[in-house]
């Protein structure tokens, strides 16, 4: 009985094989790699998104709460050194290049005194939101009096930043019951991808005499 000859692969057939392997697993690693790619893109512009959100709103309620450092006595209410208890802000675009402050406010409790005593303490805050590089930092510390919350010397808002840009106009204007509106437009790019940036704008109401850097 003979046994059927089984024939082998030759040398030939086993590179052809090989480099259709090759081939065929190079356009796989291909379409990976660009949906890889897709899928960086898309989370780094859903987190950029959120970052930058969060921080204008948590800006914008810090720039709410800026006011006058004010007296009630008797008389009626006092303005404390109304030359010193002013909204200060940078107005214009503020590019990559700028290092130094945009916004400086005081965040106050009013002083009360009756009858030559003191009701209430009161107190002012001292904040100021600055650029420092590519970052965006604030401070919040005691200018005078007691302050019921917790202060801070710096702390990073917002990394990766390349542009911003302020504006203000009469709050009269936009039918508010406060003095000024501050515009404050946000741009972040993603450091390995400069071609790719995150843009977002909101809106703050100042009750304090404004006045530009």
């Amino acid at each position: 009985m003979k046994i059927p000859y089984s024939k082998g692969m030759t040398f030939i057939e086993i590179v052809v094989a090989g480099v259709v392997l090759v081939v065929l697993f190079g356009g796989i690693y291909k379409l990976f790699q660009s949906g890889s790619s897709v899928m960086r893109a898309g989370f780094w512009v859903n987190k950029a998104q959120n970052q930058v959100r969060n921080t204008l709103t948590l800006i914008r309620d810090e720039i709410n709460h800026s006011n006058r450092f004010l007296k009630v006595t008797e008389n009626g209410p006092d303005e404390m050194d109304a030359g010193k208890y002013v909204f200060k802000f940078k107005k214009g675009i503020i590019d990559s290049s700028f290092d130094g402050p945009i916004f400086q406010f005081y965040q106050c409790q009013t002083r009360v005194e009756f009858g030559g005593k003191v009701e209430k303490e009161g107190s002012a805050v001292f904040c100021e939101i600055s650029k420092k590089g590519s970052n965006l930092v604030m401070k919040k510390v005691v200018d005078t009096g007691t302050p019921i919350e917790r202060l801070f010397p710096e702390r990073v808002l917002l990394e990766n930043v390349t542009q911003i840009k302020t504006g203000s106009v009469d709050g009269a204007k936009q039918e508010q019951m406060v003095e000024t509106m501050i515009s404050f437009l946000i741009t972040v790019t993603d450091p390995l991808q400069p071609d790719r940036s995150v843009t977002e704008e909101t809106k703050a109401k100042v009750d304090a005499k404004v006045v530009n850097m």
